[in-house]
């Protein structure tokens, strides 16, 4: 498989592939991402850290998908006994299928035989003479993916098929689902902030063993680092979101927030490496760097927070 003309460093698996068949519907995908940009941190608490963040945890891909895109998803049950002949179905009519399994079976993974992690994949072919099927998965390798049904049926939860549907896009919905995403943020603006302020200053004095405990060989798996993965993915996500609005709400005015917001994300890609790097090497004189560099990007993010809400606000006689 090629790699994608499109950011996959920005969705999870699901988003991934939703976008994928998405584009091979020749239809936009990116409201996927609405709700992306969030943060909490549960200061008061004690434990590891990792376990005490939210992020991501207002995005509904799916139902994003479907209300304010033209496509639906249909689910369907898997039944061992005529998963090939339905595959083949979908197929011959160009309907992307996503498989969501479980990571632990899939042979291509980190987490095989490893981590019970839900996961997803898209079936691309079936060749009858080996009996298998040519699979994508790109949010873990570009590579093609052949694989049999007898090495991927213990996994398997249920099938998904993406269709495209006759639908108009609302310009009004889309704004109000904009000014829905700036409410929140809006709403858990101070609290938002003023706790990413706190995670950075808990951040300086980590207790990497407490963090990383039973994940030493596995490092995807430790919810430090994931966060600071979800936190460079939500914010790329949601400047794609800014970006598509931008072109269909013919608001120039969102362009530089989403530049802001992209830029911002690799800044978080950086401080994840930076905090791999200060465990494995156990340079703990990188933590206060780390520190104060999370402070400048929350400050960063709300100053962009405060310029999305002028305009929404500056907007919204438009569209009552």
């Amino acid at each position: 498989m090629k790699e994608l003309a499109f950011d996959t460093s920005a969705y999870n698996c699901i988003g991934v592939l939703l976008a994928i068949a998405a584009r091979k519907l020749n239809t936009s995908y990116e409201m996927i991402g609405k709700g992306a940009w969030t943060f909490e941190f549960d200061q008061d608490e004690d434990g590891a850290i990792g376990e005490r963040i939210l992020v991501n945890h207002k995005i509904d891909p799916l139902s994003s998908l479907e209300k304010y895109h033209n496509l639906q998803v249909k689910r369907h049950a898997f039944e061992k006994e005529t998963f090939t002949e339905n595959i083949q179905f979908h197929l011959a009519k160009g309907t992307p299928i996503i498989i969501n399994t479980d990571a632990y079976w899939c042979s291509w993974s980190m987490a095989y035989q490893k981590k019970y992690i839900l996961h997803s994949f898209m079936v691309d072919d079936y060749i009858e003479e080996t009996q298998e099927f040519n699979c994508v998965d790109p949010y873990i390798t570009f590579d093609l993916i052949k694989t049999k049904l007898e090495d991927i049926e213990l996994g398997i939860r249920d099938i998904m098929t993406v269709h495209l549907i006759s639908k108009e896009i609302d310009k009004k919905e889309l704004f109000y689902a904009l000014k829905e995403d700036n409410d929140y943020i809006q709403d858990k603006s101070q609290l938002m902030f003023k706790s990413m302020h706190e995670f950075g200053k808990q951040i300086e004095f980590v207790d990497f063993e407490n963090e990383c405990q039973g994940n030493d060989e596995t490092l995807f798996a430790v919810p430090l680092f994931s966060c600071f993965r979800n936190l460079m993915a939500s914010r790329r996500n949601y400047s794609y979101v800014l970006k598509y609005l931008s072109e269909v709400l013919e608001s120039p005015e969102l362009v530089d927030i989403s530049d802001t917001l992209f830029s911002l994300s690799r800044q978080w890609e950086i401080l994840n490496s930076k905090l791999i790097i200060s465990y494995k090497r156990n340079k703990r004189d990188l933590l206060n760097k780390i520190s104060n560099e999370i402070y400048l990007i929350s400050e960063k993010e709300k100053e962009m927070s405060n310029i999305l809400n002028e305009f929404v606000q500056n907007e919204l006689k438009c569209y009552k």
